[in-house]
């Protein structure tokens, strides 16, 4: 068979990029197609692939800034030529979706989640809100059109699957992403909390800040974004601000630190897996993605409403759990990167009826 891979950008390094790696890794001669691509910003691993890219590789303004493409991305995607391709696998979280490929091609599209900046917009600031809002509706018509074209969707959660089935009403079987658990080791818990996020008002790292330093327990916070400064405003003598770190200091923090705190509703949230596979738990918001990776009592604690009341409470019921490092970690190894490539292997190999898809009725009830 003659494989491809598809992303929406290559632009920045994340949990997509990180499923792109995993699945160039099944099949290292498949191209890449995606719309830019940023080799500075990207690990080395991304220089062994063949990468292809659209007209909008020439516009380097937009490598920087990739949300001020926002018209261009339907016409970027659909200018790749995909043809000859027997299989293509696209990984998307708004636009890689929409390639064209030859009709009796099979096009199984691995959603991170539909594209939040058209149906979960109160997620970005106001004044990118007004900027996007002519847009909105053309853009939305237009991806609705797109996802009814692909053989089959994926979803990284069953959170995702449900949002899925209510913006497409196309049904998706879940197949968790790829986590390098073996990047991860148990080590001596220390006496501080950790955030680690993109510092943006939806991430909601304030909670974290008002719940630690209103019990006077030390919380360290991992990542930069636009709301950095006003969350150091917040935070006391009992909070430190990190910025960005290397994967090896965050390695060692998730080893040392007393428990990870997700304060926001993730899509899936390898960080939280990555701090399991360190024997660490993890302190959550009860919605999406760590509702399906964390084991309330056994590997961490959930608390049910976005206030810091209710999160410091989480935190002081987690002071009392008697927590197993080992058992913590084994539960994130059923994460594994490998077991990931291992179920896509089965699934693009074995053609379309190797996993067959929830009936809709049984999607829709999950909603």
């Amino acid at each position: 068979m003659k494989i491809a891979i598809a992303h929406d950008y290559l632009v920045q390094y994340g949990g997509a990029e990180r499923v792109v790696e995993a699945l160039h890794e099944i099949w290292p001669d498949a191209p890449v197609y995606t719309s830019m691509y940023e080799p500075s910003a990207m690990p080395p691993s991304f220089a062994q692939m063949d990468v292809r890219t659209s007209f909008m590789q020439h516009l380097r303004p937009l490598r920087r800034r990739s949300k001020l493409g926002l018209p261009l991305y339907p016409a970027a995607m659909h200018s790749l030529d995909l043809r000859g391709f027997d299989v293509v696998v696209s990984s998307s979280s708004g636009w890689a979706h929409a390639v064209i490929t030859d009709p009796d091609a099979y096009h199984l599209v691995y959603c991170h989640t539909p594209a939040r900046w058209l149906y979960r917009t109160d997620s970005y600031s106001r004044v990118e809100r007004f900027g996007a809002a002519p847009l909105l509706g053309p853009l939305r018509r237009w991806d609705t059109r797109a996802a009814s074209r692909p053989t089959e969707y994926f979803a990284n959660s069953h959170n995702v699957r449900v949002r899925i089935f209510r913006q497409y009403r196309r049904a998706a079987t879940v197949v968790y992403p790829p986590v390098e658990t073996s990047r991860f080791a148990i080590g001596r818990a220390e006496d501080f909390y950790l955030c680690a996020a993109r510092l943006a008002g939806y991430k909601r790292i304030d909670l974290a800040v008002e719940a630690c330093e209103g019990l006077g327990r030390r919380l360290l916070v991992v990542g930069d974004g636009p709301a950095r400064r006003s969350l150091e405003r917040l935070g006391g003598e009992h909070t430190e601000f990190l910025g960005r770190v290397g994967d090896c200091e965050l390695a060692d923090l998730f080893r040392r630190c007393r428990a990870l705190i997700v304060p926001a509703e993730e899509d899936f949230c390898i960080t939280a897996v990555e701090a399991m596979a360190s024997g660490r738990p993890v302190v959550g918001f009860a919605r999406g993605g760590v509702s399906e990776t964390v084991r309330p009592g056994y590997s961490g604690v959930l608390f049910e409403q976005q206030r810091p009341d209710l999160l410091a409470n989480a935190l002081q019921e987690l002071e009392r759990l008697d927590i197993d490092p080992m058992a913590i970690r084994s539960r994130a190894l059923r994460f594994d990167v490998r077991r990931f490539q291992a179920r896509m292997r089965v699934i693009v190999e074995g053609g379309e009826a190797a996993v067959e898809p929830a009936p809709l009725t049984a999607v829709a009830a999950v909603g």
